[in-house]
C-alpha cells in the first residue's frame, strides 16, 4: 500500500496556521501579549511613582507653609531690621524704612503711628496689631 499525501497542504507546511484577532500567528500573539503585559506594568509604575512624587511635593509644599517663624509680638521701638522682617506682610525693605523712621523721628507712640512709614497704611497696621507691641522707655 502507498501512503496518501493528505489533500490538505497547510498540514505540510511548517507555516503557523493564522488566528483572528489581528492575523498573527500564536507564537506572535503570544509575544505581543507579553510586551503588551510588560509595557503596562511599566506605564503603572512609572505612573505610580508620578503619583507618590507629586504627593510628597504637595506634602513638603504643605509643611513649607505652614512651619514658619512662631511670633509672639514684636516691640517695634526696639526691634532689629530682622525681627521686623518676621511680621507678616513686612519686607526687608519695609522693615529697614521703619528702622530709619524711628531713628530719624523718635520711637513710635502706639502702633498707629507705624502710618508714618512710607509703605504702612490703615490695613497693614490693622494686619500687623496682633503682633506688634509698643513700649515708651
Amino acid at each position: 500500500m502507498v501512503d496518501r499525501i493528505p489533500s490538505n497542504s497547510a498540514a505540510l507546511t511548517s507555516e503557523p496556521k493564522w488566528q483572528f484577532p489581528f492575523l498573527l500567528a500564536v507564537r506572535d500573539q503570544r509575544v505581543m501579549a507579553t510586551l503588551l503585559l510588560v509595557i503596562l506594568t511599566i506605564y503603572s509604575g512609572v505612573s505610580t511613582w508620578a503619583w507618590v512624587s507629586r504627593k510628597e511635593e504637595a506634602r513638603e509644599n504643605w509643611h513649607r507653609q505652614t512651619s514658619g517663624p512662631v511670633i509672639s509680638t514684636v516691640e517695634i521701638n526696639s526691634a532689629s531690621a530682622l525681627e521686623l522682617e518676621l511680621l507678616p506682610g513686612i519686607g526687608p525693605g519695609l522693615a529697614q524704612r521703619l528702622v530709619e523712621d524711628r531713628r530719624d523721628r523718635g520711637p513710635f507712640r502706639d502702633v498707629q503711628d507705624m502710618d508714618r512709614v512710607p509703605g504702612i497704611g490703615p490695613r497693614t497696621i490693622e494686619r500687623l496689631r496682633p503682633f506688634v507691641a509698643v513700649e515708651l522707655n
